[in-house]
């Protein structure tokens, strides 16, 4: 049910498996949910609530790179965080590549979806209405999957005596233009993505903008003043937490969404709490009552085209009995407890379904289940932190950054020698996990570092190092507090114990030790080479990164290992090169084939990548 985000990668598995079929009923006329832009408010020509919340200046606020599904990025631009056209154009282009469009229903309206119980395992009767004709249909499926999106049913939050106000209320579901606010003083309530981004809007037109809010996090600019939230009314004005009495003209309400599923029969066994919590769901996403309907997309607070992939991929696997899930009571109780886990840790209720930094562990354990963790990029969690860490920095200007990754810059001597590395953006990979007693994993001291030989477990993975036990650091085998790690793991006494892993590092005599085997593999390229005169290698490729090599006319080879999707090396390179010319080779101090030791070349080169990341190469 819906032909938005969820509803098109949906459709897509269902299609792609010769065993399964599918369709999507859609009330609206084209694909794209809430991403396709209408200038008009309230009801469309149907008399029904219009489902699209994009207002025209609307851009992603995650950069594009993260934003695509699993195996169908975003087609390269030279901007990361893109505009809403651009993202309905890829859902176009995803319907037209897997031809999807003949599966898709419409102008069709689902109006109550019903189980059908035969031996325990309920078929669905679905009733639609063709909303061109009035006429309903009832269908029958083996599997439902909502797909109806988040964003249709505001959230009013409850203000003393809001109905005294004499100004304009608006909810940020109708904002579509800032100018028709031209002149007059608005308050924003709210401090969520929306909220930022249509402040700054307004500030271009409306004569003062107030932003409301429980924690003014942001480095807003100086033409929004910070206040804390409202709580009271008056005709011309609202008092806040503080007291503080503002005057204005327009209240805008950022104040979110509830979810809603008005088409779900009480027999489905859904029900939503106060709007912000939905029960009872299996993993925030199975029906725990009936486990073959999935309500995609439940989290917020999270990258959700991946995430939404992979929630249909984990229930297809179920659905064809590939997976097999614990047993309904089961279900229940694990709910149960994650409700009390919340509780104890005094997680607001409207933060039951809010995961932020969840969402990685919760990704790794149901791709890991399902079978496709090598699909799951652990580089996606770095971009996402460090976008999120420059929307609260500089959020009237972070969507003009470029956010892919330049990880290491190399430079190997004519000799083959290792003579510079600089780690610049390099990945953490790192998981941490709660064991008992006995462990299911195997470690063993090699090269001075505990390294997991046998188990593999959510995101655990062989070869990686113990880097902690209780917080406290484990280095060479050794805890911080002088501890034999091995000896505290044998003691079932010291569990249950959170250990945390992570990629091992290189040391710097490792680094030295790879950099010199690069020389002989660059060698041999150019030798086994058809035609004279080869250049050897100039790009190396996995799934994970790009390595770039440039050799200058002296033999010296410049490598940058990247972002696989990062376009540009040559330039970028050369403008390496440029740096070492400049501050290396005219350092009278420094002598040929001798470790770079320069700071001017260091805080330059640091400069450069980083400006290539928020800009791409046109400034360069």
């Amino acid at each position: 049910m819906g032909a938005g985000a969820a509803g098109l990668i949906a459709l897509r598995h269902v299609q792609e498996d010769p065993d399964l079929d599918g369709c999507i009923f859609e009330q609206t006329n084209s694909v794209g949910g809430i991403w396709k832009y209408i200038d008009k408010t309230g009801n469309d020509e149907y008399g029904i609530p219009i489902h699209s919340t994009a207002y025209k200046g609307l851009r992603t606020n995650l950069p594009k790179e993260i934003m695509g599904y699993l195996d169908y990025k975003f087609p390269e631009s030279q901007h990361s965080y893109i505009n809403h056209e651009e993202v309905l154009n890829y859902f176009k282009k995803f319907v037209s590549s897997y031809d999807l469009m003949g599966k898709i229903h419409f102008t069709t309206r689902v109006t109550n979806v019903q189980p059908n119980l035969v031996n325990e395992q309920p078929s669905w009767k679905v009733i639609t209405e063709d909303l061109t004709t009035k006429s309903t249909s009832e269908h029958f499926f083996d599997s439902i999957m909502v797909c109806n999106g988040h964003y249709t049913k505001s959230y009013i939050p409850n203000i003393t005596d809001l109905k005294a106000f004499q100004g304009e209320i608006f909810h940020s579901r109708d904002y579509r233009t800032p100018d028709i606010f031209s002149g007059k003083r608005v308050i924003v309530l709210g401090a969520g993505p929306s909220a930022i981004d249509i402040s700054i809007e307004l500030a271009e037109f409306a004569s003062k903008v107030i932003l409301s809010c429980k924690q003014p996090n942001y480095a807003m600019p100086n033409k929004i003043s910070i206040h804390s939230p409202i709580v009271s009314t008056k005709e011309n004005s609202f008092i806040t937490a503080t007291g503080d009495e503002v005057e204005c003209d327009v209240l805008l309400l950022c104040s979110g969404y509830v979810y809603d599923f008005p088409f779900l029969s009480p027999d489905c066994g859904i029900t939503v709490e106060k709007g912000k919590y939905v029960y009872p769901l299996y993993r925030h996403m199975i029906n725990a009552m009936f486990p073959t309907m999935l309500l995609v997309g439940i989290p917020f607070t999270v990258c959700p085209f991946p995430q939404f992939d992979i929630q249909i991929r984990y229930f297809l696997k179920v659905l064809k009995g590939e997976l097999t899930l614990p047993s309904k009571d089961e279900m229940l109780q694990e709910i149960k407890d994650e409700e009390q886990t919340r509780l104890e840790n005094k997680v607001p209720f409207n933060h039951s379904h809010k995961f932020g930094d969840r969402q990685w562990e919760y990704n790794v354990q149901l791709a890991e289940e399902a079978g496709f963790l090598d699909l799951i990029q652990p580089v996606v969690k770095k971009v996402y932190d460090r976008a999120g860490v420059r929307r609260v920095d500089d959020p009237a200007n972070y969507k003009y950054d470029h956010m892919m990754a330049i990880h290491s810059v190399y430079i190997v001597s004519k000799s083959g020698g290792m003579i510079f590395n600089y780690d610049h953006n390099f990945p953490k990979v790192e998981s941490e996990k709660t064991f008992s007693f006995p462990m299911d994993l195997k470690l063993e001291l090699r090269n001075k570092k505990l390294v997991v030989v046998f188990g593999q477990r959510d995101g655990i993975c062989i070869g990686q190092t113990l880097l902690s036990i209780n917080g406290t650091l484990v280095t060479g085998g050794q805890m911080e507090n002088g501890e034999d790690a091995l000896e505290y793991l044998s003691n079932g006494a010291n569990f249950p114990a959170s250990l945390r892993f992570g990629r091992t590092r290189m040391t710097t005599n490792e680094k030295m030790f790879l950099g010199s085997m690069f020389y002989p593999l660059y060698a041999i390229a150019s030798q086994i080479s058809p035609e004279p005169h080869s250049s050897g290698i100039q790009v190396l490729e996995a799934e994970t990164f790009k390595l770039h090599c440039l050799q200058t006319l002296t033999g010296v080879k410049f490598i940058a290992i990247c972002d696989p999707r990062l376009q540009g090396m040559e330039i970028i390179l050369r403008k390496i090169y440029e740096l070492y010319a400049d501050y290396v080779l005219k350092n009278p101090f420094y002598a040929l084939e001798m470790p770079i030791r320069c700071d001017l070349f260091n805080d330059n080169l640091k400069v450069l990548l980083e400006t290539i990341e928020r800009t791409g190469i046109t400034n360069v």
